[in-house]
């Protein structure tokens, strides 16, 4: 891999982490695991058009992660607008990957789930089943 690429991913991964800050107060299990994997799909899936990609909010609901984002309010060329319907797509399925794994994942520890409590909703593992 080139010193150039490097730098280049490098580059949107910073600006990306900006953008997502939120998740870093995800619960402690998910960003512990599973987050910073997820946040490297994304720089990479979004490329150049990180700077064009809008998070809203991302959080924990009913015992998975939500992500709400769009792309930023300008005028895109055509082969943006093409470029942005196939980014879109593979978007929303690194944060539907994600999002199931959240459900599947301790969100104290990590470790698989093997249930969700009730009253707050919160995947957890035998360990934590009575937290």
């Amino acid at each position: 891999m080139s010193n150039e690429y490097k730098d280049w991913y490098n580059d949107n991964l910073t600006a990306l982490n900006a953008k997502m800050y939120e998740a870093d107060l995800l619960p402690n299990g998910w960003v512990d695991t599973f987050i910073p994997k997820m946040k490297e799909e994304l720089a990479k899936a979004l490329g150049d058009y990180v700077y064009d990609f809008v998070v809203f909010q991302i959080k924990e609901k009913y015992g998975v992660m939500r992500m709400y984002w769009s792309w930023s309010d300008r005028k895109y060329t055509g082969s943006e607008l093409v470029d942005l319907a196939e980014i879109s797509e593979t978007v929303e399925a690194i944060i539907n990957k994600y999002e199931d794994i959240s459900e599947n994942t301790c969100a104290i520890c990590g470790k698989p789930a093997t249930k969700m409590t009730t009253g707050w909703v919160w995947p957890v593992c035998d360990n934590h089943e009575y937290l």
